[in-house]
Parts: C-alpha cells; structure tokens; sequence
C-alpha cells in the first residue's frame, strides 16, 4: 500500500469517528426515533419503491405519473413518518412532564383529605395543544398522499371517504382501502373531527376558537391528577392523563399502519401486473 493510499485510508477512518461522535452527542438531544412496529407499513412501502422486483416498475409508473408519484412517494416516506414521529414526541413529553411531577412532590407533607390544587401549567398545555394539531396533521398529509392514487387532492381525512369513493380505481384497492378507512376513522371522532352534525372536536377547538387545557392539577395523598381536561363528551376525564394520550396515539398509529399497508398490498401487484417487463 503506498503512503497515500495509507494516508487516504486513515482520513476516512477519522471522518467515519467523526461522524459517528457527532451522532453520539446530538441524535439524543434533537431525534426522536419510532419503535420499529409503528412503522412497519411504512418500510414495506418504501422497500417497494427502492428494491426488486417492484422498484423499476415504480420507476416507469412514475414516468407517466411524475407529479402523483412525487406526492405519493413523499407524502408516506416523508410527510406521514415525520408527523407520526413529531406525535410520538409530543407524547413521549407529556408522559415525560407527569413523571417529573410525581418525582418532584415525593415526600410532599399532606395530611388525609387535603388536597393542593392550581398553579401554572403552560408547558403541559402547549405539548397537549401541539400533540392534538400533530395527530390530525398525520392523518391529513396521509389522506393527501393517498388521494394521488385517485388522480385527487383531498387533504381532509374527514372526508377522504366520500372523495374516492366514486373515483376511478384502477388499482383495485378501494374496497379495502375504504374498510380500513371507516373501521379507524370512528377512534378520531370527538377528538380530531366532529362526533356528529352538531359537535365540535377538540382539534376544531383549538383550531378555530379557543385554546385547550389538561385542566387543573390536584395533589392528594392518591396521587396528581388534572381535573377538567379538554376532553371529547364521553371520555373518563379522570383518567392518568398520558394514559388518556397514548390511547389517542395508538390509534393514530394503528390507522396510519392499516391504510399504508394495505395500499402497499394492492400497488405492489398492480406495478408487477402493468409495468414489469
């Protein structure tokens, strides 16, 4: 090996160290990583558009559907997983808050039955705020996605239903698409879209007309909870409130699962079907 080679040899090495401290130090301050199994759909769509046997044929799709395919492409791989995650941290912050204040009262002296109540809680109340425009964020960059295969541009997940379902379907994908749809949609109702003609949701809330709260928090000998949560009719407001959240984030999860993967199923066989050689 000659002495530049050598020399080549060991700068690469240093700038591959270099890269990898770098991900050390910065990658726990500013990412926040989906558990493989929330996006399990989502790389199966992805492994579709980048290997064989379905990868050429996604290309040449493309050649005739440049701008569909760059909405498709971009609004799952991109658009949809970043959203997804950016709700994962918002809950991840709530849970994260909660903990630090049943740390922080540990060995608070109450007597029984005495209760402390109040305070300023502007930080839960805005990851709750950001956690709820989040959710509905994902779901309508997913419906936006989903629609190009339409040759359509619905960007509202409330309607995203009745917006393909006289649509042209040459995919063959609308019947299953359409049951995953409205077996999820009903988990989003009085949370991210209106319960009914007359309802507003606590996305619509916050959206057009006032700002949300987790409540007030109240300490006793049982514990901290948060009374009077912006919360849909219905929903046991007492409840652990990151217990409350995570149930809206598996939701979200599992809808987002079920749609891509079922599009994945049925788009794979229509590019092997039509554009394989």
């Amino acid at each position: 090996m000659s002495d530049e080679q050598q020399q080549l040899d060991e700068w690469q090495l240093a700038a591959m160290a270099s890269v990898q401290e770098y991900a050390r130090r910065v990658n726990p301050i500013v990412s926040c990583v989906l558990h493989p199994s929330r996006t399990t759909s989502i790389d199966r769509f992805l492994k579709m558009m980048n290997e064989p046997p379905t990868s050429e044929a996604f290309v040449k799709w493309g050649l005739k559907n440049g701008k569909r395919k760059q909405i498709l492409s971009d609004g799952i791989n991109s658009n949809t997983r970043n959203s997804l995650s950016i709700a994962a941290y918002h809950y991840k912050r709530i849970h994260d808050l909660d903990h630090s204040i049943v740390i922080a009262l540990h060995g608070l002296n109450l007597r029984a039955n005495e209760t402390v109540a109040g305070g300023d809680i502007t930080i839960l109340n805005a990851e709750y705020q950001a956690f709820i425009l989040s959710c509905r964020r994902c779901l309508d960059q997913l419906t936006y996605a989903l629609s190009s295969l339409y040759k359509n541009e619905c960007t509202s997940f409330r309607k995203f239903g009745k917006s393909i379902s006289n649509r042209s379907d040459e995919i063959g994908l609308s019947e299953d698409l359409l049951a995953t749809y409205y077996r999820h949609r009903p988990n989003f109702d009085g949370w991210l879209m209106k319960d009914g003609d007359d309802s507003r949701s606590i996305r619509d809330d916050l959206a057009h007309y006032k700002s949300i709260s987790v409540g007030t928090l109240n300490v006793n000998l049982n514990g901290i909870s948060f009374v009077g949560t912006d919360a849909p009719r219905g929903k046991p407001i007492n409840r652990h409130l990151p217990d409350l959240i995570r149930e809206l984030f598996l939701h979200l999860s599992e809808c987002v699962e079920g749609m891509v993967g079922v599009t994945t199923d049925h788009f794979s066989s229509y590019l092997i079907k039509n554009y394989s050689t």
